[in-house]
């Protein structure tokens, strides 16, 4: 992967300044050089990201998403991180500037909701009597505006034959302020053929109320500075009591993430939130490894 270094380093580097002389004469050329050289770069640094996606180099990760109230197994978010970022050989979440870039993350939705279809399948294959829990997976503006996604979900969930019970779509807050249509349209097909939904980075202002009035989702999650203050403010808990008033009030559960000690865990559970994320519960782990980790009681 070292091109691939080369190739996204490159386009970080900034363009050295002309001297005043040269400037006048050749900033023309210069400057249309310049330009040729980073389109070609960046396509390069494309080019890798297709063939990463295509040839497996993400690697797909879970954390446990623990209920509050019962003592049951945890349900799990699912992410992906590239093989050099796990080196730290790659800046965090680095590959997705470039897959952005170019286009390239609704194919990466859909390469992750394969990985997991996949593993649910194989686990279900190889161990008698082992039941899916619940994935939820994040999706991208990119596959929030393909209407051809849930086509494509219902071909794999098909193939692979898991429940589409086990399936989570995540939708975050910005994205379906910015898609609000397309948006709607994904979340009502998803509903109907089975898949649960989730609204994330939840802030509990005037725009995250008119989407809980337009679209019907399973799951909020709570956006992380507020569940971060919970100790700290008396105006966070204030607003996290009203979350989860309202959510309950309208059938939907709530997920605290980044929860980060005992003691956050304790509030949470006195206000009444149903779930939560963060290294107080679990680290994240490989998803080809999670049968060999246990979750801790809380």
């Amino acid at each position: 992967m070292a091109a691939f270094e080369s190739a996204t380093a490159a386009t970080l580097q900034l363009i050295e300044p002309l001297g005043p002389a040269d400037a006048a004469e050749d900033a023309p050329e210069l400057h249309k050089g310049a330009v040729t050289k980073a389109q070609t770069e960046w396509q390069e640094a494309a080019r890798l990201v297709k063939s990463a996606i295509r040839n497996g180099e993400f690697r797909l990760y879970s954390q446990a998403v623990q209920d509050l109230a019962a003592d049951v197994p945890p349900f799990r978010s699912i992410f992906v991180r590239h093989v050099e970022e796990e080196n730290n050989m790659l800046p965090p979440g680095g590959f997705f500037e470039l897959a952005e870039e170019y286009g390239l993350m609704s194919e990466l939705d859909r390469s992750v909701v394969s990985g997991v279809l996949e593993w649910v399948s194989a686990c279900r294959r190889e161990r008698a009597g082992w039941r899916p829990s619940l994935y939820y997976i994040n999706l991208s503006r990119d596959t929030i505006s393909d209407p051809y996604f849930p086509e494509f979900v219902q071909a794999q969930v098909a193939q692979s034959g898991v429940p589409a019970e086990a399936l989570c779509f995540e939708f975050l807050e910005p994205d379906v302020t910015a898609l609000a249509v397309d948006s709607a349209e994904l979340v009502r097909n998803l509903r109907s053929y089975g898949y649960r939904t989730m609204l994330g980075a939840f802030r509990y202002d005037k725009v995250s109320m008119e989407i809980i009035k337009e679209m019907h989702f399973d799951f909020l999650r709570i956006e992380g500075s507020l569940v971060y203050n919970l100790l700290r403010s008396e105006a966070s808990v204030s607003k996290m009591r009203g979350i989860v008033r309202m959510a309950h009030a309208i059938g939907i559960n709530t997920i605290a993430e980044l929860v980060e000690s005992r003691e956050t865990i304790d509030k949470l559970r006195e206000l009444g939130v149903d779930y939560a994320q963060g290294v107080a519960i679990a680290c994240a782990v490989p998803l080809h490894e999670l049968n060999q980790v246990a979750t801790p009681p809380i």
